[in-house]
């Protein structure tokens, strides 16, 4: 299991690259802050572990349809999806209403990006209902879970990542 404190943590290479002053949080491990994900990923992936490119990220329903660039996406919107996306990732975004009592009885929808081909980016992008609870997640392995403030909480947070999948951990 891959844990803060693994061997996997505490390898140089993941500070001194991605950092210009490797610091100790208040735990005592290393930080990962301002760490790009990908940065960290890339690490992982050299460790020996293969990465499946592929992610998982939650955004409120109200960010459906606007496409933040890599650059652009920061503070409250900040989302590494939207960073390995523009590297050609491919991934399940999870669109949540987060209103308990919403206008509309759908507060899921689900679209599927898939990954770039020879740098080509498919044009379909397809986008369907799905229920809230039990929420049901991607099918396969996944690189990185991306939860949106916006669009949930810890409570959310632990709903995704105990959801029933083979795939995912528990």
């Amino acid at each position: 299991p891959f844990a803060r404190n693994s061997a996997l943590c505490s390898r140089p290479e993941l500070h001194a690259p991605i950092a210009d002053q490797p610091h100790r949080d208040a735990s005592g491990s290393f930080s990962w802050n301002g760490a790009p994900a990908y940065d960290l990923l890339k690490i992982i992936e050299r460790s020996g572990r293969p990465l499946s490119y592929t992610y998982w990220t939650v955004r409120t329903a109200t960010q459906f349809g606007k496409e933040i660039p890599c650059e652009a996406s920061v503070g409250l919107l900040f989302d590494p999806a939207r960073c390995l996306d523009e590297q050609g990732w491919g991934g399940s975004v999870y669109f949540v209403n987060p209103d308990p009592q919403p206008r509309e009885k759908e507060r899921l929808y689900v679209q599927w990006r898939p990954r770039a081909w020879k740098s080509e980016r498919s044009l379909e992008n397809p986008l369907w209902k799905a229920y809230l609870d039990p929420i049901t997640p991607p099918r396969g392995p996944m690189d990185i879970l991306s939860l949106s403030p916006l669009a949930g909480n810890c409570e959310l947070l632990r709903t995704l990542v105990t959801a029933d999948s083979m795939t995912m951990a528990r």
